[in-house]
């Protein structure tokens, strides 16, 4: 019971962020920016799930992501569930430290699935639009630069949520 209430709280913070991403990204499209941040979504899942509810929840983040980015269909959903998995034995692995590596880490993932995403389109022939590799580095730079604010307050943001909803079924169970 407690991993599924963890699991849709999880599926809707994401959800929640992945859409308000896709606002900003709207807004400033204007000024030729595209903040790309699929690797915020990975590392709650896989600190907080069992895996089967984490798989699920990265299945259906990365299905959103594929229809608010536009991409191809199981890009973000076969990324994703890879990059868990890498996440997943790093996180098992003596040398994994609690402090500044996660973000590090995520960093790094979110890097590599942008440049995956790119190397895919590119080579794929899809219309990319602006979309060449100095603007993909400008991108990828930004995305870099809020990744660091958004990671650590997203992952607070995960943390309280679930204590909040623990402690107020906690007391529910307790009259």
């Amino acid at each position: 019971m407690k991993q599924n209430l963890h699991a849709t709280i999880l599926l809707i913070l994401n959800q929640i962020i992945l859409h308000l991403n896709g606002l900003i990204n709207h807004s400033v499209s204007s000024f030729g920016i595209f903040l790309y941040l699929p690797a915020l979504f990975l590392f709650p899942a896989s600190i907080h799930l069992d895996p089967t509810r984490c798989k699920i929840v990265i299945i259906l983040t990365g299905i959103s992501l594929d229809h608010i980015y536009n991409t191809p269909l199981g890009f973000h959903v076969f990324s994703l569930l890879f990059c868990s998995l890498v996440l997943k034995l790093t996180l098992q692995s003596k040398t994994y430290d609690n402090t500044s590596r996660p973000y590090i880490i995520q960093l790094i993932i979110n890097f590599l699935i942008s440049c995956g995403l790119f190397l895919l389109l590119y080579l794929s022939h899809f219309k990319m639009g602006s979309w060449d590799a100095s603007r993909f580095m400008v991108d990828v730079s930004i995305s870099s630069l809020l990744f660091f604010v958004l990671c650590p307050w997203f992952s607070k943001l995960n943390l309280q949520s679930l204590l909040i909803f623990d402690s107020i079924f906690e007391k529910e169970k307790v009259k």
